[in-house]
């Protein structure tokens, strides 16, 4: 008898287990149909933007000096740690530019980088197009990575928490060029990057 409830018990456990593999399943197809969807409008609000802008001749990335003026000034505390870098590349009329600063706090270090990718529209797509507000969702025991509502117009992300190295980083996009990362090291969750990231210069960026 004891077997036989044994035997039933065990049956349970694998139909339970079968069932939560096939919700995974469509969980997984769900996310990849909606990624699939959000790098189609991405696409398409790409082209529109460049286009608008093509039309009023702003067709270039902007030089890294003048990217430094929209980075995020809500640092948490954290000081510069050396000087900003930064980095402008044209080539056969594509053209994309990035700027970099990295900060201090005690034990953590913080790092903001700031890209536009205003001559080369393809690197926004392949770099963010695929994520839609909300529309990822991944946990495991190394880490936790989701779309983030950032409740900023115009404005989109994405938040990674890193479990076991506590690092933690979010990305975040807009006007189909401007792409923003900040990542910190011994973090508990994404909220203090999230801070940071909130307040760099969105309402002017947005508008480009």
């Amino acid at each position: 008898m004891l077997l036989l409830a044994a035997g039933v018990i065990a049956g349970c456990d694998k139909a339970s287990e079968k069932v939560q593999d096939t919700k995974n399943t469509v969980n997984v197809l769900s996310n990849l149909d909606e990624m699939a969807k959000n790098v189609e409008e991405s696409t398409k609000a790409a082209e529109e933007k460049q286009k608008k802008r093509r039309e009023r001749g702003d067709t270039v990335a902007m030089h890294y000096d003048k990217l430094k003026a929209f980075l995020p000034t809500d640092l948490q505390g954290y000081t510069p740690d050396g000087a900003p870098e930064g980095e402008m590349v044209k080539n056969a009329g594509m053209s994309f530019s990035t700027i970099k600063q990295e900060y201090k706090k005690g034990e953590s270090s913080m790092e903001v980088t700031l890209h536009d990718y205003n001559g080369v529209g393809m690197l926004y797509t392949a770099a963010f197009g695929m994520f839609g507000v909300g529309g990822l969702e991944v946990e495991n025991e190394q880490e936790i990575v989701k779309g983030w509502e950032t409740q900023i117009a115009d404005v989109r992300g994405i938040e990674k928490y890193m479990k076991q190295s506590k690092d933690a980083n979010v990305t975040l996009g807009t006007a189909e060029r401007f792409i923003l990362v900040v990542e910190a090291s011994e973090q508990t969750s994404a909220e203090l990057v999230k801070s940071v990231a909130k307040s760099a210069k969105w309402g002017e960026l947005s508008k480009m």
